[in-house]
Parts: C-alpha cells; structure tokens; sequence
C-alpha cells in the first residue's frame, strides 16, 4: 500500500513535510508515492505518471489535506482499481489559527472573530508571517516535537464542530 498526500495549499505541506522529516506521522515517506506530498488538487498528469510506475498491484490510499474538501477528486477509470480510499483531513477553520493558538492570542481572536478574518488577526500580531510553504515550514520545525503535538492538539479540540464527521484533522495523523 502507498499513500498518496495532497495538500490544498503550500501551507499545510509546509506543516506536513515538518511531521514527515520529524517521523511524527503514521506515514513515512517509504509509505508515500514517490516519498513525497504534493501541492495539488486533483491528480495531475505528473502524478498520474508517478502512479503508473508503481508496480501493478500496487494500491493507493489518497490522502486529501485542506480547509475546502467539498469537491471530489476526479479519479480515471483505469485508476478505480488501483485508489481502494480517500481519506479527507479538514483544517478549518483557517490554517492560521495554528499561529494564533501558537502565540497564546486566541482568546483575543476569539473576541475580535467576528470583525477580522484568522489571516487579517495573525498578519496584525506577527508582521513577519508569510503565507508559502517556506515560511511555514521553517515556523514550524523550529518547534519542538512535544510544541508540535501540543499544538495541533489544541488546534483540533478548537475547531470541533467546524467539520464533517467523515474528516480527519491533522492531529489524527500523527503517532501516539
């Protein structure tokens, strides 16, 4: 079995490939489609080609990471077979909480939710913050493996209710 990761932005494969490199997650890289995670909707001719070289009874569990996973992923029918799941992993409400709860402020957020947007909030409080996967995985591997855990702990207790119960959050990706 290989597990193919799709982020919906560069944010969270920034917080993704931090958990991959620390051996936070279930997965490993050994256990992903060419011992990456991409940056991608839907499966593109890039990856398409990657699946194809695998060998052929290989099966592929999709792994769907973002805040909109209300559209579904177009799987050809000569890839039936071979997708046996889709897992979604939601990270609403935005991903931005993650460094508002990160710097104690989100009870302040909390207070001013319905005036600002999470991003507006964080890019007041930390005019450093750069939405790319750069900036995000640096934030993030400068934490602690224990800071890491703590946090999107605190991330998926805060966003309960915010999601489908068929998703995961990142939290329910990581070793126990």
């Amino acid at each position: 079995m290989k597990y193919l990761i799709l982020t919906e932005g560069e944010c969270e494969l920034g917080l993704i490939n931090v958990l991959l490199e620390k051996n936070m997650m279930i997965y490993s890289f050994d256990d992903l489609v060419y011992e990456r995670a991409y940056h991608e909707r839907q499966l593109t001719d890039k990856i398409k080609e990657r699946i194809n070289s695998l060998p052929y009874d290989e099966k592929i569990t999709i792994i769907r990471i973002g805040d909109k996973l209300t559209d579904s992923i177009n799987i050809p029918p000569e890839y039936k077979e071979k997708i046996v799941e889709q897992i979604k992993v939601c990270t609403k409400p935005e991903f931005e909480i993650l460094h508002i709860i990160h710097k104690k402020k989100i009870n302040e957020f909390i207070h001013r939710k319905t005036e600002i947007y999470a991003s507006e909030y964080l890019k007041s409080i930390d005019k450093t913050y750069k939405k790319t996967r750069d900036y995000n995985y640096n934030y993030f591997n400068s934490l602690k493996e224990k800071e890491l855990i703590d946090l999107l702990q605190k991330y998926c207790q805060y966003r309960r209710g915010t999601h489908k119960k068929e998703e995961k959050a990142i939290y329910d990706l990581l070793k126990k």
